[in-house]
């Protein structure tokens, strides 16, 4: 997991927008198996189950991807603490994510502490 470095806004939200593209996808695909095949909810089932899987494997570099950008605007990966407050963290998170990087040469980032 690459956490140190940056991501510009627009290889987060290219990442955001293949992974919904994708799950979408998966959905449209199984409704249509079962409106084909009339099999009731039996596919769609699993179309949830490879998209839970999906959610589980994309986890950990999503979470890589969020910490990048958040040292990007300037702001420490504990800042993605704020998904767990209910309604309003996610939002304020998003926020967070959506703003403009600041300049990479001013905002430095690094780790205080060189473990080797």
């Amino acid at each position: 997991m690459d956490t140190d470095g940056r991501a510009s806004r627009r290889e987060f939200f290219q990442f955001i927008f293949l992974w919904n593209v994708v799950i979408i996808c998966i959905l449209a695909v199984f409704c249509a198996l079962t409106a084909i095949f009339k099999t009731g909810p039996y596919l769609l089932g699993l179309a949830w189950m490879i998209i839970s899987i999906l959610g589980l494997v994309s986890f950990v570099p999503m979470v890589a991807l969020c910490v990048r950008r958040l040292h990007d605007t300037g702001k420490g990966s504990d800042t993605l603490l704020l998904f767990f407050v209910p309604f309003v963290g996610p939002l304020i998170a998003l926020g967070l994510l959506s703003k403009k990087g600041g300049n990479p040469r001013i905002i430095n980032m690094a780790a205080p502490y060189n473990i080797s």
